[in-house]
């Protein structure tokens, strides 16, 4: 059987970023396994870097500080270029934070927030489900690897455990981790900013692309007319079901 690992980051958690993003890769456990130790030797490569983090790489700063903008471009097309190596699966979705506060503005404390980190999350659990539900028997589970998110991320493992897991058989454990340590989680920091789109890294993601664009297939985006029909079906049913 085969056990399936999906590393999922946000980007634009800011209040005044207009768009968020959750977007990350699932592949089986052992290419991950493989693929952590060629992605540190990347990092190390001259111009080296401990670990990759977008907003560092955009800013020029910490672990990017005094690249040139020819050495980071490079640095990140050499990292993304070593994702499609191991050809993950993207998965995540984004939406439009104005049209979430709109939809989900009150009652749904137990299975949402004030951020829509849990519908975003939610969305992820869906898609691997379906990969699951697809494989006629293949792919055993699913384990879920999220970047840390201090109270946020422990809310909703409870949601995790209590409303989706029950609803969607072979999801298996979903755990809140550090970046650092977990190397694929880099390289969905990587797709979830790419997922945004922002104009200020048009040229390091020009860079990149060559390598990202093939795996790039397209990300849901959670329309206002969406959003408000979720917050109907969360608000009839306590839950999204699978």
């Amino acid at each position: 059987m085969v056990v399936l690992q999906a590393f999922a980051d946000d980007s634009g958690s800011a209040p005044n970023s207009e768009f968020f993003s959750v977007a990350g890769w699932v592949a089986p456990r052992e290419t991950w396994d493989a693929f952590s130790p060629v992605w540190r030797d990347v990092c190390l490569e001259p111009r080296k870097i401990s670990f990759f983090k977008s907003n560092h790489a955009i800013g020029f700063k910490k672990q990017f500080q005094g690249f040139t903008q020819e050495q980071r471009n490079a640095k990140v097309a050499r990292l993304a270029g070593t994702i499609a190596e191991f050809s993950p699966l993207r998965i995540g979705a984004s939406l439009r934070r104005s049209d979430y506060l709109e939809a989900f503005r009150s009652g749904f404390e137990d299975v949402a927030s004030k951020e829509p980190y849990y519908i975003l999350a939610t969305h992820i659990c869906a898609e691997c489900h379906v990969l699951l539900e697809k494989s006629n028997g293949q792919l055993d589970r699913v384990d879920f690897f999220f970047d840390f998110q201090g109270k946020l991320g422990y809310r909703f493992k409870k949601y995790y455990e209590k409303t989706i897991k029950p609803q969607c058989p072979g999801l298996g454990e979903c755990n809140f981790v550090d970046d650092i340590t977990f190397t694929p989680l880099q390289a969905a920091d990587m797709v979830a900013w790419r997922a945004r789109q922002d104009s200020m890294t048009v040229d390091m993601w020009t860079a990149a692309d060559v390598y990202l664009a093939p795996m790039m297939r397209p990300i849901q985006v959670m329309s206002r007319s969406l959003l408000l029909e979720m917050a109907q079906n969360i608000k009839r049913d306590a839950g999204l079901g699978c």
